[in-house]
């Protein structure tokens, strides 16, 4: 919100209009040629992009309250990795894969026990004890659900959030909305 608010104000001529894609597109619109930019969280199977990290933050699980590590104050990959989890859509290549750790499964596959394309189908699979998720932290604090807690997770690496655009063909609102972000970080 902070970046479109800092563009308006520095472009007010420019109308910004955005839009949410579920889990089966991490994309979120580049690898079909939808949007111009996009805020996404790699990894993305999608050639010819540019990226620029605007945050990281820590890997949490999402967990069924009554959950037996659900009171845990913190998690390593090993106490999860046997637990059934939910997955995004097959669609989602390697996001999906990098969600559900699987470089971190020594090439014993993940016992993935549904799919959901959407942050409430997931949460909605989690709370009523079916399955466990990984997400990044910011979902513990813009997301809490009834019957699910989320519990840190020590030793997986941070992931991060990231604007992408098309390396070639990016237009002088991508470049004018990247320079503000870049801008941002430095500040």
């Amino acid at each position: 919100p902070r970046l479109l608010r800092e563009f308006a104000d520095a472009y007010p001529e420019i109308r910004v209009e955005t839009a949410e894609y579920d889990f089966a597109d991490p994309s979120a619109g580049l690898a079909a040629g939808e949007v111009d930019i996009a805020l996404i969280r790699p990894p993305l199977e999608v050639p010819g992009l540019r990226y620029l990290k605007v945050s990281e933050e820590g890997w949490v699980a999402r967990l069924p309250r009554d959950h037996r590590l659900a009171g845990r104050k913190r998690l390593r990959l090993r106490d999860i990795l046997d637990e059934p989890i939910i997955a995004a859509p097959k669609s989602a290549g390697v996001w999906r894969d990098y969600w559900v750790a699987s470089e971190y499964r020594d090439a014993k596959p993940a016992r993935i026990v549904g799919e959901a394309a959407t942050f409430e189908a997931e949460f909605t699979t989690v709370a009523q004890g079916r399955a466990i998720s990984i997400t990044g932290e910011t979902a513990a604090r813009y997301y809490q659900r009834p019957g699910v807690v989320f519990v840190p997770i020590s030793d997986a690496p941070p992931c991060s959030i990231s604007l992408a655009w098309p390396a070639k063909g990016a237009g002088p609102t991508v470049r004018r909305l990247v320079r503000i972000a870049a801008d941002g970080l430095q500040s």
